[in-house]
């Protein structure tokens, strides 16, 4: 059985391609700015959402990325990692999920796709694109 290390959960995981994927976007995020402590990979929504008045589903975000502001911390980019071709189901996913998270963005990636997301206003949709930007992009449209 093959281990990779996981430089956030400081940890070795069972290789499998979805897990390849999460931790090649790790290293992505790192070199994008991300600060690493500000990552949280495999989070269960009831961890993240501790005091939630409602019942949550029993799911795990692949990778949750925050920002600071004043001391509290506080969700940026909601990520789902896929090992098969991204479709409407898997942004249903990160969509609904984030119904919870409450990040101001989202994203589904791949080994070959990357759907960036916003939600927007006036359409009252997320639009996606297939730019990932940095942390310091998100932070300044904030």
């Amino acid at each position: 059985m093959t281990k990779i290390k996981d430089p956030v959960r400081k940890q070795s995981v069972i290789y499998q391609k979805e897990e390849a994927i999460r931790q090649s976007w790790i290293q992505k995020l790192i070199a994008l700015g991300y600060p690493k402590q500000y990552l949280q990979v495999e989070v269960h929504l009831k961890k993240i959402l501790r005091d939630a008045p409602i019942k949550l589903p029993n799911r795990r975000v692949d990778i949750l990325c925050y920002f600071q502001k004043e001391g509290v911390y506080y969700p940026l980019v909601l990520i789902e990692c896929k090992a098969v071709k991204i479709d409407q189901t898997s942004l249903d996913q990160v969509m609904g999920y984030n119904v919870f998270v409450k990040a101001p963005y989202v994203a589904v990636v791949s080994d070959k796709q990357i759907f960036f997301g916003r939600w927007d206003k006036e359409i009252e949709d997320y639009q996606f694109s297939n730019h990932f930007p940095s942390y310091k992009e998100l932070k300044h449209q904030l």
